[in-house]
C-alpha cells in the first residue's frame, strides 16, 4: 500500500519564522494552557505510566544490541530502575500541569528527556504526542531564535528512532509521517542557516517520494512543495545550479 505523504507544518512554526521574532512570553500572560490543552498534556504523560511487563522484556532485549560497544555507559544504565525514575517525573509532570507550572513542567521534560526516551513506553506515537507537548511549551516561553534548535533536536531524535524501527521490521515500512520529520527539518535547518543538513533533509525527502509513487504518471502536490522547499534552501545557499535544477523538475510535474 502506498503511503500518501503528508507534509505538516509542525505547530505552524514555519510560519513563525516567516514573520517577526516574537518576544519572550511571560508565563503569567500567556503561559497559561487552555483546559483543552491542559487535558492533552496530562494525557501525553500518562503514556508513560503503567509499563507493561511483556513490553520491558522485548524492550530490554533490543537494547542489548544497541548497547553493543557502549560498555562504559551499559555499566551505568539500570534499565529498571529508569522505569521507575521515569514514573516519578511524569506523576511529578502532571501535578505541575494541574498547577498551570508549565515552566517548571518543561524544566522538567528538558532535564529527563534522555531517560523518556529509554523508557519502553516511547513508542513512536508516545513520543510523537510528548514532543508535541514540547513544542507547545517551548512557543510559549521562548522566541524562535531559541526553541527552533530545540526543535531540531527532538525532530532528529524521532527521525533515528522511525529509521531504526524500519531496519528491524521485516518489511522495511518507513513510518508514514518519516516524510513530515524529513520536510520540518529541511524548513527548521534552512531557518537555521544549517544549509548541509536542510539540503541533506530535503533530498532523502525527494527520493522518499520518488520511490514511493515510483511508477505513476505524475508526482504528488507533497513532491511539489519539498522540491520548491528544496530550491530555496539552495538559493539561500548560493547553489543557483542546483536551484534551477529543482525549479525544471517543479516546472515538469
Amino acid at each position: 500500500m502506498k503511503v500518501r505523504v503528508v507534509l505538516l507544518l509542525v505547530l505552524l512554526s514555519l510560519v513563525a519564522c516567516s514573520v517577526n521574532q516574537q518576544q519572550k512570553k511571560s508565563e503569567e500572560a500567556e503561559g497559561f494552557l487552555t483546559p483543552e490543552e491542559q487535558q492533552e498534556c496530562i494525557e501525553a504523560l500518562s503514556l508513560y505510566l503503567n509499563v507493561d511487563s511483556s513490553r520491558v522484556a522485548e524492550v530490554e532485549e533490543t537494547s542489548e544490541l544497541f548497547l553493543e560497544g557502549m560498555q562504559n555507559e551499559a555499566d551505568d544504565w539500570e534499565y529498571r530502575n529508569n522505569i521507575l525514575r521515569i514514573d516519578s517525573v511524569m506523576r511529578k509532570g502532571i501535578e505541575l500541569s494541574k498547577q498551570n507550572k508549565y515552566r517548571e513542567l518543561l524544566a522538567l521534560l528538558e532535564k529527563e528527556i534522555k531517560n523518556v526516551h529509554l523508557h519502553p513506553n516511547n513508542l513512536i506515537d508516545n513520543e510523537l504526542q510528548l514532543h508535541n507537548l514540547m513544542f507547545k511549551l517551548y512557543a510559549k516561553f521562548y522566541d524562535s531564535e531559541e526553541y527552533i534548535p530545540k526543535y531540531v533536536e527532538l525532530l532528529e531524535f524521532t527521525r533515528i528512532h522511525m529509521l531504526s524501527i524500519s531496519i528491524f521490521s521485516p518489511d522495511d515500512n518507513i513510518d508514514p509521517f518519516y516524510p513530515t520529520i524529513l520536510y520540518s527539518l529541511m524548513a527548521f535547518n534552512k531557518e537555521m542557516g544549517n544549509y548541509e543538513i536542510a539540503i541533506e533533509r530535503g533530498r532523502e525527502l525527494c527520493v522518499l517520494i520518488e520511490r514511493l509513487y515510483e511508477g505513476e504518471n505524475e508526482m504528488p502536490e507533497d513532491y511539489v512543495k519539498a522540491m520548491t522547499l528544496l530550491s530555496e534552501v539552495y538559493s539561500a545557499a548560493g547553489m543557483e545550479v542546483q536551484r534551477d535544477s529543482c525549479i525544471q523538475v517543479i516546472s515538469a510535474e
